[in-house]
């Protein structure tokens, strides 16, 4: 009797087992199959829904093309950066080579207000007075300018008409906000970047550049929150050359451009950094180039940003069409 009692008793363990093991082996996704799922996320969404499949490399087609605009007359120089945020492979052209940072450097400056943010919830409500420059336009891309009536703005809509507008005053009025003095050369410091900004003769690589989006994606420096707030930001940016000229419309391309005229007035720098958001397997793409006609660059960024997305359509064979832009 005690044996049977025993043997029952190992039978009933063992069942018990194995309704346990199948119960919460069931992944999470597999409940949720007939639900909708969230609204697309501009951060690093849960790993379970990407698809991990490699790209086979393409960067003799980069060469090949970028040796055809030197050719043509269209750019003198140019780094290339390429970087899948899904399975990590990357290739580069030039990336180490050091060029003027110019507005790329607002992403950063939008990180440290962002960061300071996440432990003083009332600094991004904060009014600072906006510094109209004095000095006539010159930058080549000219974004809607901004009304001179308003002589206040909280630091939350200077940055977004930093970055959507690429709007110097907007800088130079969050970098005359004092209290912010030491977080923004922190912040820089923290992202490898030259802590004296905008310093005459200041450089960086397009490599040690483009790390500051995939911190943004994965959101490794600000909280999920803010990283999220950040890129949709450089979502809506005006300017819809260089990179996003290079792909479908309804893709999200959370990015920032730049543009540098030197002293002599015949060099000229433009780039255009970002994350495009290829449906399931988003990538970083950034350009850098030097020549004479900002027109001609822009161009050049639109080939290549086309040539790449291209690429990664073709070997992806995913149709773009069922992606919706994200707002």
């Amino acid at each position: 009797m005690l044996d049977t009692l025993r043997k029952h008793a190992q039978h009933l363990a063992i069942l018990l087992l194995f309704f346990c093991v199948c119960c919460f082996s069931i992944p999470p996704a597999a409940a949720q199959t007939n639900n909708k799922q969230p609204r697309q996320k501009l951060t690093n969404p849960l790993l379970v829904f990407i698809n991990f499949k490699e790209l086979r490399p393409f960067k003799e087609k980069i060469e090949k093309l970028l040796q055809e605009e030197i050719a043509a007359g269209r750019c003198q120089e140019a780094a290339i950066y390429f970087r899948s945020l899904t399975n990590g492979i990357w290739m580069g052209i030039n990336e180490k080579k050091k060029f003027a940072p110019a507005s790329l450097l607002k992403v950063p400056t939008m990180m440290a207000y962002f960061k300071a943010a996440q432990t003083n919830s009332k600094l991004l409500t904060t009014k600072v007075p906006f510094l109209f420059n004095s000095e006539p336009e010159t930058q080549y891309i000219r974004t809607t300018p901004e009304a001179s009536s308003k002589k206040e703005y909280s630091i939350d809509e200077l940055i977004q008409i930093m970055i959507k507008k690429s709007n110097n005053d907007a800088l130079l009025s969050l970098h005359r906000y004092s209290p912010m003095n030491l977080t923004l050369s922190r912040a820089f410091s923290h992202l490898g970047l030259p802590e004296i900004i905008y310093k005459p003769g200041d450089t960086v690589q397009l490599k040690t550049y483009a790390r500051i989006f995939r911190i943004l994606y994965n959101a490794s420096y600000l909280n999920i929150e803010m990283s999220e707030k950040a890129l949709r930001y450089l979502a809506q940016s005006e300017f819809k050359g260089g990179l996003v000229a290079g792909v479908p419309k309804n893709i999200t391309v959370a990015h920032k451009f730049a543009e540098r005229t030197f002293m002599d007035g015949k060099n000229k720098e433009f780039h255009d950094v970002g994350i495009i958001y290829y449906p399931q397997n988003p990538y970083i793409l950034g350009v850098m180039t030097k020549g004479d006609n900002f027109e001609d660059l822009t161009r050049v960024i639109a080939d290549i940003s086309a040539l790449v997305y291209k690429e990664v359509d073709t070997q992806y064979q995913n149709s773009s069409a069922d992606s919706e832009p994200i707002e």
